[in-house]
C-alpha cells in the first residue's frame, strides 16, 4: 500500500502536472446537478488525487474543493437520522463522487543480468475507485485500473535511479488519472439524474395516534 503523501509532495506533483500539460481532449460536458464532482480518497494529498482533479478540471468539469467536501461531510452527520432530509440536501449541496478505494504500488523483477543481478524491474500502480450519485450510492464500480513500466536497474547509479524511479511513478500516476477521467466521461450522468427525480422522497417516519 501506498504510504501517505506529505504536503509539500503535493505541491511538487501539482507543479509537475503543470509543466507536463497533463488534460484530456475536449470537454466534459456534464448535466445540472451532476456537479460538482467531488473526489474522495483517504489521503487528502495523494498524487494520484491531483492528478485526478487536473485532469477533470482540464475539460471544464467543476470539481468540489476540500471545504466544500467538508461541509458535506457534516451535512451527513447531522441529518442520518431524518432520511427525508437528508436526500433533499445531498441533492442540493454536492453532484456525483469518485472514490478512490485502494491504490497499490508493487515492484517485480522483469529480468536479470550476468551474474543472475537484476537487470529491470517492473513498476505497478493500481487503483480501484467507484462512481456515486448525489445520495452516495454506487453507480459505476469498483473498478480496478493499472498501468506498468519497465525500470532498468544499475547498482553504480544509486541516486539517479531513485530519481528515475520516482519520476516514472509520477508518469504512471498520471496515466492512471487519464483513465479514471476516460472511464466516468463514459458513464450517463444525465439518466442516474433522472432516475433519481422520478424516486419518491422518503419521509421521515411518524408515531401513530391510537
Amino acid at each position: 500500500m501506498l504510504k501517505t503523501t506529505k504536503p509539500y509532495a503535493a505541491f511538487a506533483i501539482a507543479l509537475f502536472l503543470s509543466a507536463c500539460g497533463f488534460q484530456l481532449r475536449g470537454n466534459l460536458e456534464l448535466p445540472v446537478g451532476a456537479e460538482p464532482i467531488s473526489i474522495r480518497s483517504a489521503n487528502s494529498y495523494s498524487p494520484l488525487r491531483i492528478a485526478l482533479k487536473n485532469s477533470l478540471s482540464s475539460q471544464q468539469v467543476k470539481v468540489a474543493d476540500d471545504a466544500q467536501i467538508a461541509s458535506e461531510q457534516v451535512i451527513n452527520a447531522e441529518t442520518l437520522s431524518d432520511q427525508g432530509r437528508y436526500i433533499a440536501k445531498q441533492e442540493q449541496t454536492q453532484g456525483f463522487q469518485i472514490h478512490i478505494l485502494t491504490q497499490q504500488r508493487e515492484r517485480r523483477v522483469l529480468s536479470l543480468g550476468a551474474g543472475a543481478s537484476v537487470a529491470e524491474y517492473q513498476l505497478i500502480e493500481t487503483v480501484i475507485f467507484d462512481l456515486r450519485n448525489p445520495i452516495g450510492q454506487t453507480v459505476m464500480g469498483p473498478i480496478t485500473l493499472s498501468e506498468y513500466k519497465a525500470l532498468p536497474n544499475d547498482p553504480n547509479k544509486v541516486i539517479s535511479s531513485t530519481e528515475e524511479t520516482e519520476l516514472i511513478q509520477q508518469e504512471m500516476l498520471l496515466a492512471l488519472a487519464q483513465k479514471i477521467a476516460r472511464q466516468i466521461s463514459r458513464f450517463d450522468f444525465a439518466s442516474e439524474l433522472n432516475k433519481l427525480a422520478k424516486k419518491p422522497t422518503p419521509k421521515p417516519a411518524t408515531n401513530s395516534q391510537p
